[in-house]
């Protein structure tokens, strides 16, 4: 009777952390499922109306958010993003709505895109969720010093080096205004599986040259 009660005690302590694991991995299911519905956008109103720029680059304006000719044009896969340290090599899709991030990182509407100057290529993408693409930014913290992240864009290959990692708030647009050199910035939700703040990885462009028939990254 005494090793019945033993065993019904185990058996009890078992179903209750059982249902605490499985409680816990929905919950977690849960929560990804909302970060993959939330795309890590900054408010949308922000991108309604966007000013067509059609002046010279030295006359962009570094404290608003702008379209130019450029962007307007772009279409999906006109770009290819490259992140060694994460694994990811992937095409950039045109916008960074929940379409758009379902197939692929995805370019703001006011991004500018690679080059010389004062540019600032702004790319978002998922970091939790439950498909491929849902976690492309997953490690996107792991990116370091020293570090390269590469666009691929109209035949020319563009190299950035890492030179910060941000916290932010989904509002502050600041992060996609000119930054007063030629950069790429990538933007996901953090912390991992939540929504309420950004992580925003940024490289400072260092090199860039057609692209070589063999590429080795």
């Amino acid at each position: 009777m005494k090793k019945l009660k033993v065993i019904k005690g185990v058996v009890g302590c078992l179903l209750v952390v059982a249902l605490i694991f499985f409680a816990r991995e929905a919950y977690r299911a849960y929560i990804e499922y909302q970060d993959f519905q939330n795309p890590p956008n900054v408010e949308s109103d922000d991108f309604k109306d966007l000013p067509l720029i059609g002046m010279e680059e030295d006359e962009w304006p570094e404290d608003q958010l702008f379209l130019t000719k450029e962007r307007k044009a772009f279409k999906d896969k006109d770009m290819r993003l490259v992140i060694p340290r994460i694994d990811c090599d992937e095409y950039v899709m045109d916008g960074t709505g929940l379409e758009q991030l379902r197939q692929g990182p995805g370019l703001y509407a006011c991004s500018q895109l690679p080059g010389e100057g004062n540019r600032n290529v702004s790319i978002a993408a998922h970091r939790a969720g439950v498909s491929h693409y849902a976690n492309l930014f997953k490690y996107i913290h792991k990116i370091k010093k020293g570090d390269k992240i590469y666009l691929i864009y109209k035949k020319r290959l563009f190299t950035y080096r890492y030179k910060e990692t941000l916290i932010v708030k989904p509002e502050d647009v600041s992060v996609l205004y000119l930054q007063g050199y030629s950069c790429v910035t990538l933007t996901s939700c953090n912390p991992l599986g939540q929504n309420y703040e950004r992580i925003v990885v940024r490289g400072k462009l260092i090199d860039w040259k057609p692209v070589p028939k063999k590429l080795d990254f």
